[in-house]
């Protein structure tokens, strides 16, 4: 088991936060998704740039938000086989209805287009972006966060 990767790196890329809060009400506000999204799109490209190579097979992003995972994460997504694959992500909440804990589907980042979404980017600058999530802003577009199953079948693909 040690001789299964010839290496792993581990790195982390800071850059000076757009917004001054990383709480999550405040993460999540529209106003702030652009600068918020922008920070991290740099620090993503700027770890990928530096560190991919000839010999890398793969790279797996986690955010910083992400508390857990399944010790099969890695395996989970090798056995699609494919280039680039996005796993669902959920939190875990106290549900007061239910009076226990829960999931919710926690990442709006991954989707099936619609044409009204299509509409809307067609009319949008080159700097404008499209947002999940915010009633103002509603795209129609078909949530990988929304096509779960029960029981969280590792082996189903959504094509996106």
């Amino acid at each position: 088991a040690k001789d299964r990767f010839k290496s792993i790196i581990i790195l982390r890329q800071d850059f000076d936060p757009a917004i001054e809060s990383q709480d999550e009400s405040e993460r999540h506000k529209m106003a702030n998704q652009k600068p918020r999204r922008a920070v991290m799109a740099k620090a993503r490209n700027s770890l990928l740039f530096t560190t991919l190579g000839p010999a890398t097979s793969w790279v797996l992003w986690l955010d910083s938000d992400i508390v857990e995972s399944p010790a099969s994460l890695i395996q989970d997504l090798a056995q699609h086989n494919k280039d680039v694959i996005v796993p669902n992500c959920f939190q875990r909440f106290y549900n007061d209805d239910k009076k226990k804990m829960d999931e919710r589907p926690y990442d709006y980042n991954s989707w099936q287009d619609s044409d009204i979404a299509m509409q809307m980017a067609s009319k949008m600058g080159p700097d404008d972006i499209l947002l999940e999530g915010y009633p103002e802003m509603a795209t129609y577009r078909t949530l990988m966060a929304h096509l779960a199953t029960d029981g969280g079948d590792q082996s189903l693909a959504i094509p996106l």
